[in-house]
């Protein structure tokens, strides 16, 4: 049993009555589970969950592209959704959205900075992807999908052969159409130095 109080507290998960770490694996259910009984209580409890996984992911770049895909689902929130008679899993943040985005950052990515690499970060109410590059030149933050440049062509052709993306310069539009239609805020983009997140 936990208690909450006013001023707020943590819950360990994974340590015994005798303070002894046992381990517990936060899955994505697991997040959902006590996202819920928060939202469930009377009064309301915020919870806040800290993701402590992290996974470096190697090999090609359709390689990567999958391992992360299947990174996220292990960590992203599964709801299910009554329509009617029937029951629909959605997750916390459509996965329409972050495959694109996921294709875009491996594809547009600038390979010039050697020692960066791709961020994929999970928290409680947002997912985050950090690419190594700026924007190419005329695109910025607040056009980024009006505008397409393909940093990339090479790439860009193989995910397209792959069916990994649909086409050039329809990937930002998707990501904001995938969140609309589950009523979620809009992507944010930001140029942070010499990289895109």
């Amino acid at each position: 049993m936990a208690f909450a109080n006013s001023r707020g507290g943590r819950i360990l998960l994974g340590v015994s009555d005798d303070g002894k770490i046992k381990g517990e694996k936060l899955t994505g259910q697991l997040k959902a589970e006590i996202f819920s009984l928060g939202r469930n209580c009377d009064p309301k409890v915020e919870v806040s969950v800290k993701q402590l996984d992290r996974k470096e992911v190697r090999g090609d770049l359709l390689t990567q592209f999958n391992e992360t895909e299947f990174f996220l689902k292990r960590h992203m929130s599964l709801q299910g959704i009554i329509e009617g008679m029937k029951r629909r899993n959605v997750y916390e943040v459509p996965l329409e959205a972050w495959r694109e985005a996921i294709a875009n950052a491996i594809i547009h990515r600038d390979y010039r900075f050697g020692g960066t690499s791709i961020q994929v970060r999970v928290f409680p109410d947002r997912v985050e992807v950090i690419s190594p590059g700026r924007l190419p030149k005329g695109v910025t933050p607040k056009n980024i999908g009006d505008m397409s440049s393909r940093r990339n062509e090479v790439i860009a052709d193989m995910f397209a052969r792959l069916d990994v993306i649909e086409k050039a310069g329809t990937g930002i539009i998707r990501i904001r159409e995938a969140m609309e239609a589950e009523n979620l805020k809009p992507p944010v983009f930001e140029d942070i130095g010499e990289f895109l997140r």
